[in-house]
């Protein structure tokens, strides 16, 4: 498709370097860390990218016909994660960017009409998606039982649009952090080679385009009213599509495509490099909560009777259960303190859910009203793994996690 769209100019070894960019950029640590998000996470991708080739051909082909299937790609690519509806978005964008570069032959009007047919499908697609969760969930009973805050807890207020903008500032100021350092690099060297090109062809769309892909990197960030690297699957698409434009123009200069294409398998190396780096800390994090469950469980089939519910009470998150470094955000966060209230859920089933994953199938989930009560007594109670963490009483056991107790930024949960 991107082929076509440039007219043959981008070619197959450019693909290549597109795709090992693409699926090399180590922002995804952050999310591949979850439980089976690898698999779900890149059908996601897979969806999106069969979604645009579909999309494409029912706009730019007349393929009326493949609607449908343009839908139903959609779909199922924004079923597993939020941001993929911005990934889409930026993939129409980064299409008629190639357009506007390679083929001179598109004006305002027409990359407008059709940013607007591809919004239409992605509108129909939303429209249909949430109606199906909205349906489930009432005929299996669980749409009472999920948390709903809203987009902005707290209300949209100048103090809070101060806080967005300041954490968008911070996190992506973070050159620390590799990903980070290389999406700044990339966007100004962006910046620069589209300004240049819209200049050389006298028209602010190119220029007025790839600004609208670096907005897409931001928006669900905005939306959220707060900066989390996991859901930055746009960066992979943005990143890799501008290196590929980037290494085009560079080819055009004698003796520079050698030396282009070795930059590329260096920025992959790095990235390779940066990613096994991520997947290792998390795995140290794991060894050491590893351990840890298996004390507390030891500790439970021992000294307490387990046929009573457990409550764990008190999300630490200053524990030393945590593996962060260079400001990263979920990578290396902790397992066991995820798995008290997630999602403000009654009786910790995450947690349940962790233990039997370690071969633990001994945990009951206690009533709401025996877990408020089990947690405002862990209040008074010292924090693991010191001695009375964990206590038994006539109806329930209390492991708590935390001593000093104060409210999340993001959470009610104590």
């Amino acid at each position: 498709m991107l082929q076509k769209r440039s007219g043959g100019v981008i070619s197959d070894l450019s693909i290549l370097v597109f795709c090992g960019i693409f699926i090399s950029y180590s922002i995804i640590n952050e999310k591949y860390i979850y439980n089976l998000d690898v698999v779900v996470t890149m059908l996601s991708y897979v969806m999106i990218a069969l979604s645009l080739i579909f999309t494409y051909q029912v706009i730019w082909e007349k393929k009326h016909k493949k609607l449908l299937l343009a839908v139903f790609a959609l779909i199922l690519g924004i079923s597993a994660y939020e941001s993929f509806v911005f990934v889409y978005t930026e993939g129409i964008l980064f299409i008629i960017l190639i357009e506007a570069v390679f083929r001179e032959d598109i004006t305002i009007r027409d990359a407008f009409i059709k940013g607007i047919k591809s919004c239409t499908i992605l509108s129909i697609s939303m429209i249909i998606y949430y109606t199906i969760v909205v349906f489930v969930q009432i005929r299996t009973g669980q749409y009472n039982k999920f948390s709903r805050r809203p987009i902005w807890e707290g209300g949209i207020t100048k103090e809070r649009i101060k806080a967005v903008l300041i954490d968008i500032y911070v996190k992506f100021t973070n050159f620390d952090y590799f990903p980070i350092r290389e999406f700044i690099m990339v966007m100004g060297l962006g910046l620069a080679i589209f300004f240049i090109i819209s200049i050389h062809r006298k028209t602010i769309l190119i220029f007025l385009i790839y600004v609208g892909m670096i907005v897409m990197n931001f928006t669900i960030h905005i939306m959220a009213g707060r900066v989390m690297y996991s859901a930055g699957q746009t960066m992979c698409l943005f990143v890799a599509g501008t290196i590929i434009v980037v290494l085009h123009f560079i080819e055009k200069i004698s003796k520079m495509k050698v030396v282009a294409y070795g930059c590329c398998v260096w920025l992959m190396l790095l990235q390779l490099i940066d990613l096994n780096r991520w997947f290792y800390n998390d795995y140290s994090r794991y060894k050491k909560e590893e351990f840890v469950l298996n004390c507390i469980a030891m500790k439970l089939l021992v000294e307490c009777d387990v046929s009573k519910p457990v409550i764990f009470a008190n999300r630490n998150w200053d524990s030393y259960l945590y593996s962060k470094q260079n400001g990263n955000q979920t990578n290396g966060n902790s397992m066991l303190i995820w798995g008290i209230g997630t999602f403000d859920d009654v009786g910790s089933p995450t947690m349940i859910e962790i233990f039997k994953m370690h071969g633990y199938y001994f945990l009951r989930q206690p009533s709401q009203q025996l877990e408020e009560e089990g947690r405002a007594i862990a209040k008074s109670m010292p924090e693991w793994p010191l001695e009375g963490s964990i206590r038994e009483f006539d109806d329930y056991i209390v492991v708590n996690f935390k001593t000093k107790i104060y409210e999340n930024k993001y959470s009610t949960v104590e």
